[in-house]
Order: structure tokens, then C-alpha cells, then sequence
């Protein structure tokens, strides 16, 4: 096996009023950092998600993987840079390989592999009701479930508004900084809403079992929540076995079809809330869905995704 070096920043600094000064000056100690400990010790790979590493870090006999999970609105030079100075490029949707073979990267270069998710982790032995009752949660009711951050290109902020028209239904916010929990609790008070905020990841797979619905909300207004994303949580629900609604926007669509989800139209309210009835409705429908889902999962593993990498760059 080749020896790979994979390079993450250590270095974090706390300057919330200087974020520039910060972003440079932790990406440029980290470049520096890097040169001096490969001076000493020499890798066959160089395996990064960091631009600048890739646009920069000294090579010589080696091979560099770049994994690109977004792309930039400014600096594109920078970036371009790092996309020929690449050996490969690892992108984790298709919307991703397609933009960047618009800007004229060869297709032999460009490695799709989708995000992925430990199965053992999240096909928990648990029961919907032991998961409830460990998080003391209700035996009795409809429970919607997200996971995740709160950000706009999420599509959270849909979620929690269609709690105002679903009152027979608790809705749960599992995740999201200090500063969107905030936000989101002057902007929803809705007594059906829960904003549960950040939780440890192994309890994730219990609120994930916990629920009747899993929602994948992702808003079509942004490139990165539409194209270029392949959410975490997407795997992570597949692999909990329960029913999944997601919006219907191309990075979900990769991945799910209609044989395991139900789809709404983004960034509308009334699809959602609708989508949401619908399925609650008809429970011998979700679960089918929900074990097609379950069985696709399946090929979405961290060692399937490493094994693809590998073979495709070695």
C-alpha cells in the first residue's frame, strides 16, 4: 500500500471579528507546518480537501487528491490552480463533476464519489418506542424529525414554519449553532416545534429511529443545496430505516428515486406540509419505501467509497 498523507488544519482561532486575518492565517501556518514535517517524511499520496494545500504544497514523486465538496463564488484562480496542479479530483456529487467539466477539467481526472455512512452505526437494535422512551419523547404521537444544521441552503427554515399548519404533528430541530437556534426561536413559536440543538452523534441513530418521517429539506436557491451537496445526513437517514421526505432537487435526486422517498418542490411550504399528510396517511406506503431505502444504503459505505478512490487512483 502507498503511504498517504492526509492534511487537516490543527490550528483554530477564535477571532469572530477578524474571520479573514483567521482564514490566512491558519491556512498559511498549516502550509508551513506541512512543508517542514514533509521535509522530513515523504508520502507516495497527498490526500486533501484544502484548496491551497493543493495549490501549493511542495510535490515531488508524489500524487495529490484534492476532494472538492463546494465551489467558490470568488478567488476561482486559486482554485484553478489547484484543480491542474491535482492528479485527481475526488467530488461528491454529480452537479459538482459537471461544473467542473465546464470549466474545461479532463473527465479522467475527476473521481465522483458520494458521501457515505457507517451502517453498524445507525441499524440500531432499538425499537421506534425504546428509542422514544430513551429520549423521553412521546409514545403517542406523529414525530418529524431533521438532523442537522440550520443553515438557509438546508432548508430547515421550511421545516419549522410548516409546524404552524401540521398541529397534530411534533416537529424536532436536531442540531444548529447557538446563533440559528436563536434566530430560529424569535421566528417560529410554535408549541408542536422543538428546537432540540446540538446533540452527541451517537444519539443521533436514536432520534433517527425515534421518528415517523425523516425531512431533507434542502432549498433550490443555492447551487451548494441543490448541485453540489451530498448530505451526510441523507446516508444516515437511508441507513436508520425510516420513511424519508426529501426535496426534490437534483443532489437528492442522485441518490433517491421515488421507489424509496417522497418528493416535494422545494422551497414550498404547502408541498411540504402536504407531502408530510400524505405519507402519514398512508404508513403501509412509507414503510416500503423506507426498507427500499434501507437496502440502497447498503452501497453506501466508507469502505465501499474508499475502495472506488483507491482503484481509481492508484
Amino acid at each position: 500500500m502507498p503511504k498517504i498523507g492526509k492534511f487537516r488544519k490543527k490550528l483554530s482561532l477564535n477571532l469572530p471579528f477578524l474571520k479573514w486575518f483567521n482564514f490566512w492565517l491558519e491556512t498559511i501556518s498549516f502550509i508551513i507546518s506541512a512543508k517542514i514535517f514533509l521535509a522530513y517524511k515523504k508520502f507516495d499520496i497527498y490526500y486533501t480537501r484544502d484548496f491551497l494545500v493543493a495549490a501549493f504544497l511542495k510535490r515531488e514523486n508524489t500524487k495529490i487528491i484534492y476532494e472538492i465538496h463546494s465551489l467558490p463564488e470568488s478567488g476561482i484562480w486559486l482554485h484553478k490552480k489547484a484543480w491542474a496542479r491535482a492528479d485527481y479530483l475526488v467530488v461528491i456529487s454529480e452537479g459538482l463533476r459537471r461544473a467542473l467539466l465546464a470549466y474545461g477539467i479532463p473527465a479522467h481526472k475527476i473521481i465522483l464519489a458520494r458521501d457515505a455512512v457507517d451502517l453498524s452505526m445507525f441499524s440500531i437494535k432499538e425499537s421506534k418506542e425504546s428509542a422514544r422512551a430513551i429520549l423521553g419523547l412521546p409514545i403517542n404521537k406523529k414525530l418529524v424529525v431533521y438532523t442537522g444544521h440550520l443553515y438557509d441552503w438546508k432548508g430547515a427554515s421550511l421545516l419549522a414554519a410548516s409546524a404552524e399548519f401540521l398541529p397534530s404533528v411534533e416537529i424536532f430541530l436536531v442540531g444548529g449553532t447557538r446563533g440559528d437556534l436563536d434566530k430560529f426561536k424569535t421566528l417560529y413559536k410554535f408549541k408542536n416545534l422543538h428546537l432540540i440543538g446540538w446533540q452527541p452523534q451517537v444519539e443521533i441513530p436514536l432520534w433517527l429511529k425515534a421518528a415517523d418521517i425523516l425531512v431533507l429539506p434542502n432549498s433550490a436557491r443555492e447551487k451548494i443545496g441543490s448541485e453540489y451537496t451530498s448530505p451526510l445526513k441523507l446516508f444516515e437517514y437511508m441507513a436508520s430505516g425510516t420513511p424519508i421526505i426529501a426535496s426534490c432537487v437534483p443532489a437528492l435526486e442522485e441518490v433517491l428515486d421515488k421507489s424509496d422517498a417522497i418528493f416535494f418542490e422545494p422551497d414550498n411550504l404547502n408541498s411540504l406540509v402536504q407531502a408530510i399528510e400524505s405519507s402519514l396517511a398512508d404508513p403501509s406506503k412509507l414503510k416500503k419505501l423506507a426498507l427500499s431505502a434501507l437496502s440502497k444504503a447498503t452501497q453506501f459505505t466508507w469502505g465501499e467509497r474508499a475502495n472506488l478512490i483507491i482503484k481509481s487512483c492508484l
